[in-house]
């Protein structure tokens, strides 16, 4: 391998992950908020809804579950009829 094309490969590359990170930036950026969200940014994690008990979870990137816990120390939990 040449040293031009050796450079070529590695801005071209470089280019790659910069457009990518614009992407993935841009992508987070649009999704809506979320009750978990302070008016001004965003909490950087994602409210599940456990859709057979009514109960809600939260996770952030590259991690687990834990229950949302309200003010009064109680899981969070729709009131709803399971089937």
């Amino acid at each position: 391998m040449s040293h031009k094309d050796f450079w070529s490969g590695f801005f071209k590359l470089f280019a790659f992950l910069v457009v990518f990170a614009w992407l993935q930036t841009t992508i987070q950026t649009a999704i809506q908020k979320d009750s978990t969200d302070s008016k001004d940014e965003r909490s950087q994690m994602s409210l599940f809804t456990d859709y057979g008990t009514g109960c809600q979870y939260l996770s952030k990137r590259f991690s687990g579950l834990t229950p949302r816990m309200g003010a009064d120390g109680q899981q969070i939990c729709a009131d709803i009829i399971i089937r």
